[in-house]
């Protein structure tokens, strides 16, 4: 705490020692001016042109040029000492703007939903699971399948399904999962076993996220079939939907549950 304070006192009393310095100065100097102006030439060999008044006038004038000067000087360090501290903020600011928008993007990506399709079998059918494995809301589904695969397809009434899930986007809940039939196991092993039948999903959601998904059959018809243990309630849940745009996704079940009686 003394330290602090002989410190304050130190700058206190070369502040006083300035002011003093500039005022003996701007005091002083007319005085001395008019000593000098007063004073015989002692050196009779140089010859002085002009008189008193004549010298008091030049020195008026080159003492203001030269203040000038200074100013002139004072103001150009001044403005560069500006410009540099006004690039040197403009860095920050880009750099500082560059932080945030990484920081607002790394945040929309971990609180982004995300769509994640797969082949799963169910009752010993084969279904494309639709699930949103990411944070929030997925909506404005639209997607798209290659016509190959429609054309694959064991009857008219499972390529409707396709193609009204083609015209009508929809949505899908975080965690929640929607599941489209392909064909029931028996079938499409017999009629696609010899096959190279291709699945390939387009889409989009949310108007700025993309699918593009491709899976090959034959990776899963040459697999021994087994039904996959899913609650009947998550199912049902997923793909029970009062909208008729969604009609074909609950038409799905429809299927199965005239194929099992």
């Amino acid at each position: 705490m003394e330290k602090k304070d002989n410190n304050n006192k130190n700058l206190s009393l070369k502040k006083l020692l300035w002011i003093l310095i500039v005022l003996l100065l701007f005091g002083g100097f007319p005085i001395l001016l008019n000593v000098l102006l007063q004073i015989k030439n002692p050196i009779s060999q140089i010859s002085i042109i002009g008189d008193s008044k004549d010298w008091l006038s030049f020195w008026s004038v080159y003492i203001g040029s030269i203040g000038s000067i200074i100013m002139a000087v004072v103001a150009f360090v001044t403005l560069k000492q500006n410009k540099s501290l006004t690039d040197q903020n403009e860095i920050l600011i880009a750099q500082n703007k560059e932080q945030l928008d990484e920081l607002k993007r790394q945040w929309e990506e971990e609180h982004r939903p995300r769509i994640n399709l797969s082949i799963i079998v169910y009752r010993k059918a084969f279904h494309i699971k639709i699930k949103n494995i990411g944070k929030g809301n997925a909506t404005d589904i639209k997607l798209s399948f290659n016509k190959d695969f429609i054309e694959n397809l064991l009857m008219e009434e499972y390529k409707e399904i396709y193609k009204d899930v083609e015209k009508n986007p929809f949505v899908i809940e975080e965690g929640e999962a929607k599941y489209v039939f392909i064909g029931f196991c028996d079938d499409i092993q017999n009629q696609w076993n010899n096959k190279h039948v291709v699945l390939k999903i387009y889409g989009t959601y949310c108007t700025k996220y993309h699918i593009d998904e491709t899976f090959y059959m034959e990776e899963f018809i040459t697999q021994r079939f087994m039904d996959v243990k899913d609650a009947l309630w998550e199912i049902a849940d997923g793909l029970s939907c009062p909208n008729s745009k969604h009609y074909p996704i609950q038409q799905s079940l429809d299927i199965i549950a005239k194929k099992g009686n």
